[in-house]
């Protein structure tokens, strides 16, 4: 399945997610984030 994402609009999201994560996930979460950006988003441009 193929969509639009705004990218300003998914990087506001995956950061607020950033913010809500307990710092003990913190690192896991920024991990995953920058996974999902590089594989997801970045090559779709």
């Amino acid at each position: 399945m193929k969509a639009l994402v705004d990218y300003k609009e998914l990087k506001c999201f995956l950061d607020f997610l950033s913010d809500k994560a307990e710092d003990v996930y913190q690192a896991e979460v920024d991990k995953a984030i920058k996974f999902f950006l590089a594989e997801q988003v970045e090559k779709r441009k």
